[in-house]
């Protein structure tokens, strides 16, 4: 068993074309320098839409993941304004307590 933890290219600008290039040089490589004639079990990647259509293109028999780095990154990015700390909770009901009592 074999695990090849990157690939690198370096492309021109991002598209589902050149990420098909990129993918089928690295299925290559990886069927030449393991002497095996299938594609690998899992693809890692990021949630770039056009890799993952080149992936779901060129690795037909691999289970694709999306990494759970850039999933815990583009959560926060996302959800940061909506996310408050315990702290924050307890004072935002301690004011709205405050705010009800002056309406009174």
């Amino acid at each position: 068993m074999s695990i090849i933890t990157e690939k690198v290219s370096f492309l021109d600008f991002v598209s589902a074309e050149n990420f098909k290039w990129a993918l089928n040089n690295f299925n290559n490589f990886i069927r030449i320098y393991n002497e095996i004639e299938r594609s690998p079990d899992v693809i890692i990647t990021d949630e770039d839409p056009a890799l993952i259509a080149a992936v779901e293109t060129v690795f037909l028999s691999s289970d694709h993941q999306i990494c759970s780095w850039h999933k815990s990154v583009n959560f926060k990015k996302h959800f940061a304004s909506i996310l408050i700390s315990p702290k924050n909770a307890i004072n935002d009901n301690e004011n709205a307590r405050e705010q009800e009592k002056q309406k009174k």
